[in-house]
């Protein structure tokens, strides 16, 4: 619980760079946010579209799932900032929270009706396939390097 966290430097950092990774994560939805929805355009065209509206509504569930994860995940590498890595259990939370998150986003957005740059969506599959590598390869993963997952994922969009 991050209220019995020692607040040293290194879990000071680690909030600091998860609050950052998690505003980049945001960022990045709302990066692609146009006047139509996906949801409004299925309801004035075919079946198809209606198809797509309604995979675009409940895929926000994934989104809110990683991001719910990655939350957790930050929160426990707050309480082990100190330690030299990440338990297994922060790492496939944080990790894979983040990767989660950009692989729906990656789904959702090309689904909408405004066309979706190619090279952005190769570059958040890319860091999600990053970030979904180091839930099982991570292990020595140290908590502090944790907030540049999120950071690099908003380099990578700007690509």
């Amino acid at each position: 619980m991050v209220s019995d966290t020692e607040w040293a430097a290194g879990s000071v950092a680690v909030a600091v760079l998860g609050f950052a990774a998690v505003g980049c994560l945001w960022w990045l939805y709302f990066d692609h946010v146009i006047d139509e929805s996906a949801v409004e355009h299925a309801f004035t065209h075919g079946v198809r579209e209606l198809l797509v509206g309604f995979s675009w509504a409940y895929g926000h569930l994934a989104i809110c799932i990683g991001l719910a994860a990655t939350a957790v995940g930050i929160e426990f590498a707050i309480g082990g900032a100190m330690d030299p890595t990440l338990e297994g259990s922060a790492r496939a939370a944080l990790c894979g929270g983040v990767g989660l998150y950009l692989l729906a986003v990656s789904i959702l957005h090309p689904l909408s009706p405004q066309p979706f740059p190619t090279m952005a969506l190769a570059a958040r599959l890319a860091v999600s396939a990053f970030a979904l590598t180091l839930v099982f390869a991570g292990g020595a993963l140290s908590p502090r390097a944790n907030g540049p997952i999120g950071a690099g994922a908003r380099r990578a969009d700007c690509l």
